[in-house]
């Protein structure tokens, strides 16, 4: 079967791999798209300074280090009894699951509605990390609120919370994610440009209650802790590298801070995990989120690209933040779309998408 494999930092290409077989409790799927969202997958692709790498498979990585498809049930396990061959779903996998053929746990895998696409299926664990943080954190209704970071996790936030806050504030360094959040009914804000800090005050003078950190970054972390307000509560959404020179005691006794992170109940991945996971527990709502509309998934994706481009098109989403968001692997030739659109800034910045396919 073809898979996608990360022979070393930045060295991504497709290679074959045997078919895999399944034991008791868990399933095959036959897999029609992948998805991306720039931040875990592409700090395990490409690195992140000061950051170990402890946390994934180590090179050669088969699969690579995806962890979000969706396709066709293949078979089943013993003991599974919630999905059948034929089905359509959603499924995770704790690493590796760029491949044509997914074996994973049956607790990751979940059913789908006729009308929601697999793109959809695949990428609509985006909005598990902030819907976690968002209740772990409990703003009130009609609070003021706030996201820090502006990838699909927490754009996603930011569609969840301005159903719920009186003023959202959204925050990166990117002018189009930016944009983004400010078409979903939020107070954007561009840090390339202004103070954000300042900009969050002038916005929201007493600070915002609960503030989504979605960036992972130690500056989106301090961002934080510096305009939410006393006795506000910090969710930590991002997967911050090891903080430098930031002493985090001393802000949150000051300020009275609450910093929530996010619970996972075992040390696998979360995203992949089985029962008691945040996927198994969040992701049938968020299908339901997406089937009414509540989360616009497929507006955040830039393109679905053929599996065949996909080491070019992780250059293009690692190195140009601003013209790439959310991207898909299309292992079936009818899931592409958009591919004009990739074409173009494939022409355009070619030395970026030179990985080898």
């Amino acid at each position: 079967m073809r898979v996608l494999t990360a022979h070393g930092f930045g060295e991504m290409r497709m290679d074959e791999a045997p078919e895999p077989s399944i034991g008791p409790g868990q399933v095959l799927v036959g897999t029609r798209v992948t998805a991306v969202s720039g931040g875990t997958e592409r700090y395990m692709l490409y690195g992140r300074p000061g950051d170990i790498r402890d946390h994934g498979p180590p090179f050669p990585a088969v699969g690579a280090f995806g962890y979000l498809a969706a396709g066709d049930v293949i078979a089943v396990g013993a003991d599974v009894d919630h999905v059948a061959p034929g089905d359509r779903v959603s499924c995770g996998r704790e690493w590796g699951a760029h491949r044509e053929l997914l074996d994973t746990d049956a607790a990751s895998v979940i059913p789908i509605p006729a009308a929601m696409s697999y793109l959809e299926a695949a990428a609509s664990y985006w909005a598990v990390p902030p819907l976690a943080g968002i209740l772990a954190a409990a703003p009130r209704f009609y609070a003021d609120t706030a996201v820090i970071g502006l990838g699909p996790l927490g754009l996603c936030g930011v569609q969840i919370l301005t159903r719920l806050s009186r003023r959202v504030l959204a925050i990166d360094i990117v002018a189009s994610r930016v944009a983004f959040a400010d078409r979903y009914g939020a107070i954007g804000i561009d840090g390339s440009t202004v103070d954000a800090a300042k900009a969050s005050r002038d916005a929201v003078p007493d600070g915002p209650e609960v503030v989504i950190e979605a960036s992972g970054t130690q500056a989106g972390l301090e961002l934080a802790f510096d305009i939410v307000r006393p006795r506000g509560r910090v969710a930590l959404v991002g997967h911050p590298p090891p903080l430098q020179g930031f002493d985090l005691f001393w802000p949150m006794q000051i300020k009275g801070i609450k910093l929530v992170p996010l619970h996972r109940e075992t040390a696998a991945s979360p995203q992949g995990g089985g029962a008691g996971s945040p996927r198994a527990t969040y992701l049938p709502d968020v299908i339901e989120m997406i089937s009414r509309g509540i989360l616009d998934i497929a507006g955040m994706t830039t393109w679905v690209v053929p599996v065949e481009r996909g080491p070019a098109a992780m250059d293009l989403l690692h190195y140009h933040p601003e013209d790439v968001l959310g991207i898909g692997f299309a292992w079936d030739p009818d899931q592409v779309r958009d591919l004009d659109r990739y074409d173009a800034l494939a022409a355009e910045f070619p030395t970026e998408g030179a990985q080898s396919a």
